[in-house]
């Protein structure tokens, strides 16, 4: 783990220790019409504040279990069409292993899982959602959001799984 990993990895313990969660906005990212994907619901209009309250907290659960997980793959090398850390990962099959770990099943490719996500806003991004990034429309790479600009991901042939900073502001928000 390298300084600025275990640096976030506190910052992220802190903050979901705290019952909040470390939300940062990407500036400037671009909006991303995406297959048919709806944008996401926070929940039903009928729901109490109690149930509300317990919704959020849900997901703030899910969301750190969805980070500890990622992190713990820091490190596994990218192998094209990959899906487990013994063989190595391709960006979406790396997605789909740490959603799987936390009981939710994905499609297998970027633009499948772009697909089958509600969308969100940029501002309402939080740790453990899934960053799509596109080019002339179509998605091409998936990751998950770590908090601050960065996300966890696969990046590509002769590279590891790790930390990066979003490099684009070609990029669209969902949540699973």
């Amino acid at each position: 783990m390298t300084a600025r990993t275990a640096g976030r990895t506190s910052t992220l313990r802190r903050a979901a220790t705290a019952g909040g969660l470390a939300l940062a906005a990407v500036a400037s990212t671009a909006a991303l019409s995406v297959g048919t994907a709806q944008p996401a619901e926070a929940y039903p209009a009928h729901w109490s504040s109690t149930q509300r309250a317990e919704y959020e907290r849900q997901i703030e659960i899910r969301n750190y279990e969805v980070l500890k997980a990622a992190r713990s793959l820091e490190g596994v090398k990218y192998r094209y069409g990959g899906t487990s850390p013994s063989t190595g990962f391709d960006c979406s099959g790396y997605v789909g292993y740490v959603y799987k770990k936390v009981g939710k099943t994905l499609p297998r490719t970027s633009s499948q899982m772009a697909e089958s996500v509600g969308r969100i806003s940029t501002k309402s991004a939080r740790v453990g959602d899934l960053v799509f990034f596109y080019s002339g429309g179509r998605v091409y790479h998936v990751a998950i959001y770590a908090g601050d600009g960065y996300v966890w991901h696969a990046p590509g042939t002769g590279e590891r799984v790790k930390l990066e900073k979003i490099w684009t502001t070609s990029v669209t928000f969902g949540r699973v």
